[in-house]
C-alpha cells in the first residue's frame, strides 16, 4: 500500500513539475532569447510566465501575464492578450521581426517551471478568427502544430531565420482553448 501511495505521489509530482502541454517539448540549448518572468510564490502557485525581447527596455508578453508582472506595463491589448513591458534587458539580444506564410515552419520558445528554456517545431496553418473567453473576434489568432505548454505564455513564436512571428498566449488541449499560465 505504501508504493502504490509513494509512486502516486511522485506521479502527481512530475505532473506538477512538467506542466500541462499540448504536445512534446523539448530544452533549447540555443536559440533565441526569452526571459523568465515569476510572480510570487512561483512554485507554490504556479505563476510564471515568459517575455521576449525587443528592445534594450522592452519586452513583449501576453497581457494576462503582465497583469501579474512586478514590471510596468507600457501598453496591452486585451482582445489580442499581449501586452508591450518595461524590464532591463541588458545581456539579452533584442528579437527581430518577420514573417510566416502558411505551411511554413515554426518554432516556439518558452520557459518552464524550474526556468530553463523549452522549445518544439511545428508548421504554421493558418490565421482564424476566434470569440471564446480568452481571445476576441477583434484578433486574429495563428494556428500552428508546434506544441507549447504551462509557463510559455509570452514566450515566441520564430520562423525559420530566427525572426519574431507570434507572442504565444493560448494554446489548444483536448479540444479546450488554455491559457499556458497556471
Amino acid at each position: 500500500m505504501k508504493t502504490i501511495r509513494h509512486n502516486s505521489l511522485l506521479m502527481v509530482l512530475l505532473m506538477v513539475l512538467n506542466g500541462c502541454s499540448n504536445g512534446t517539448l523539448v530544452v533549447a540549448h540555443d536559440g533565441p532569447d526569452v526571459r523568465y518572468e515569476v510572480y510570487g510564490l512561483h512554485l507554490l502557485m504556479g505563476l510564471w510566465s515568459t517575455s521576449v525581447p525587443i528592445s534594450r527596455h522592452l519586452s513583449l508578453t501576453s497581457a494576462h501575464s503582465a497583469r501579474f508582472g512586478w514590471h510596468h506595463v507600457v501598453a496591452y491589448n486585451d482582445a489580442c492578450d499581449v501586452a508591450l513591458i518595461s524590464e532591463d534587458n541588458a545581456g539579452y539580444d533584442p528579437q527581430p521581426f518577420g514573417l510566416v506564410f502558411q505551411q511554413h515552419s515554426v518554432s516556439t520558445y518558452g520557459m518552464s517551471m524550474l526556468g530553463y528554456t523549452k522549445t518544439s517545431n511545428g508548421i504554421y496553418e493558418s490565421d482564424v478568427s476566434l470569440s471564446t473567453g480568452y481571445l476576441s473576434s477583434e484578433c486574429v489568432a495563428s494556428v500552428m502544430t508546434a506544441p507549447v505548454s504551462v509557463g510559455m505564455s509570452g514566450g515566441g513564436v520564430y520562423n525559420l531565420q530566427r525572426q519574431l512571428v507570434g507572442i504565444i498566449v493560448a494554446f489548444v488541449n483536448n479540444g479546450c482553448i488554455t491559457h499556458p499560465q497556471r
